[in-house]
């Protein structure tokens, strides 16, 4: 063979195992195998109308978008979803302020591989259910996101969750759930028998109503933390978290601050689900809590009980950031409460639910609101 020859050969060959060397030393793309690795998106799906439509038109509303998820076909303007990764649903609603206002509950979320919902940092979106459906209805095996969204106006005339009827795994962050309303338990969210995990952070629930659980109904495994709870009512029981008479209804609470939720007429921050003196249901302390009555005793010596938290009156606004929520006044013992390092201040929780970043100095406030001037 040609001295030449032989040369391309070895070249070939020594190229070929370099590739093969840097493809084994390569950092792979497994959120399993690195911390802080993002999974590979499935589908981006846009929603550029507020219309509650669902049409052979070129336009993808809210409604068309669950249902190209959900089934993996595109639907009117709307791209098709992904079947083994977790697909996005985004807005392009122009600048400012968007609701959707619903004519009808929207198509239930069956997207096992997964769907996020996300309103945007730079957008206002509102889902508002104007005071005469219900909003989401998520199934069993289906897992959701909620970010940076604001439920409104949801009503389950004749059931459960008026903002979200949940069977499957959902987490709600950096989102306001206001002024939602149920006959039976969990104004804001019901998370209901066989449900997968409900976690909820940097959030705020305020106005919601209910049977039991104002904003929020769990009978599975259920954390909340660094969210505000104010102005929340239930008929009977829980004014703001109703935990359920069930083993499998453990709640964990930290962080949270809880203010004018109401049961009955009178002050009932959290509630866990008793009878004949048998509670089933658990309720940890994670700390860090503040609550303004004695209705749910904290037990850990970080959280504070029967303390005035000082929210700023009038329930969520516009204090900048994609959502409402409610500001601390002065003097508000929620303020630089963490250490840093507690609790995820400053690590797991960067940012509050606004965008301003946490903590601002040495300790993070509870609650959804970090006090700082204006949103990263």
């Amino acid at each position: 063979m040609p001295r030449s020859a032989r040369l391309r050969i070895t070249t070939l060959v020594a190229a070929a195992l370099f590739a093969v060397l840097v493809a084994m030393l390569a950092p792979r793309n497994d959120p399993a195998s690195a911390k802080g690795a993002a999974a590979v998106p499935g589908a981006t799906i846009t929603v550029d109308t507020t219309e509650d439509e669902s049409n052979a038109g070129g336009d993808c509303s809210l409604r068309e978008a669950i249902e190209a998820a959900d089934t993996n076909a595109a639907v009117g303007g709307c791209a098709a979803g992904s079947a083994r990764k977790r697909d996005a649903i985004r807005f392009s609603l122009g600048q400012g302020a968007a609701t959707i206002a619903l004519g009808g509950t929207l198509p239930a979320v069956t997207d096992a591989a997964g769907l996020t919902i996300n309103g945007g940092r730079d957008a206002r979106i509102v889902v508002s259910g104007g005071g005469e459906v219900r909003v989401f209805v998520v199934k069993k095996g289906a897992r959701i996101k909620l970010l940076n969204l604001t439920v409104a106006g949801g009503s389950a005339a004749n059931g459960s969750g008026g903002g979200v009827s949940n069977r499957g795994a959902l987490k709600v962050v950096r989102s306001t759930f206001s002024g939602n309303e149920a006959i039976g338990p969990g104004g804001g969210i019901a998370s209901l028998s066989g449900a997968g995990a409900l976690r909820v952070v940097n959030s705020t629930f305020s106005g919601n109503r209910s049977e039991a659980g104002g904003a929020i109904l769990s009978a599975g495994r259920f954390s909340v933390a660094y969210s505000t709870f104010s102005g929340n009512s239930a008929e009977f029981v829980g004014g703001a978290i109703q935990n359920a008479n069930a083993a499998a209804a453990r709640a964990k609470i930290g962080d949270t601050v809880f203010a004018n939720n109401l049961a009955n007429g009178t002050n009932d921050n959290v509630n866990n689900a008793c009878a004949a003196g048998t509670c089933r249901g658990t309720i940890t302390d994670g700390g860090y809590n503040i609550s303004d009555d004695k209705s749910f005793r904290f037990g850990a010596p970080t959280s504070r009980t029967n303390v005035d938290p000082r929210l700023e009156p009038g329930g969520p606004q516009d204090n900048g950031g994609p959502t409402d929520t409610i500001a601390l006044q002065g003097g508000s013992p929620a303020v630089d409460f963490i250490p840093k390092g507690r609790n995820g201040c400053g690590a797991a929780v960067d940012v509050d639910q606004r965008g301003v970043e946490r903590p601002q100095g040495n300790r993070c406030d509870a609650g959804a609101f970090e006090e700082q001037a204006s949103p990263r």
